[in-house]
């Protein structure tokens, strides 16, 4: 999402991380929702993310914690395709940015076999630091 000048305008782009690189420095927001890259690919996609947004903009990556992966909720797939906040907190420069959040808040849901379980979706929201 950008917002142009002038009135203020959003636009939306949606794109294959595995292979689209964004220019640097670009949007105002760069948001992720629940995206999952083959291994070896996800840190190469959540650097693609972070170099994208613009100084005094919003990085905003949420996904489903590994801790999840004991629930029978139909998350399929080894723990490495998976993330914590921190990871990605750990990987982008203190100099250019400043972690609001990175957390793995609970909530319910039903597994495969219709009981409640509690379940943690991992939360990074990061501000680039203005030049």
């Amino acid at each position: 999402m950008r917002l142009g000048p002038g009135p203020r305008r959003i636009t939306w782009q949606r794109e294959d991380l595995l292979s689209w690189v964004p220019e640097p420095e670009r949007f105002d927001l760069v948001s992720a929702q629940f995206m999952y890259a083959p291994e070896g690919e996800l840190e190469v996609m959540h650097r693609r993310l972070a170099a994208a947004v613009r100084a005094g903009g919003t990085l905003l990556v949420v996904g489903h914690h590994p801790d999840d992966l004991h629930a029978n909720v139909g998350r399929a797939g080894s723990a490495d395709r998976f993330w914590s906040a921190q990871d990605i907190a750990a990987r982008l420069d203190p100099g250019f940015w400043e972690v609001i959040v990175a957390d793995a808040p609970g909530r319910s849901a039903t597994d495969l076999d219709g009981r409640p379980v509690m379940v943690r979706d991992t939360v990074l929201r990061a501000a680039r630091r203005p030049a």
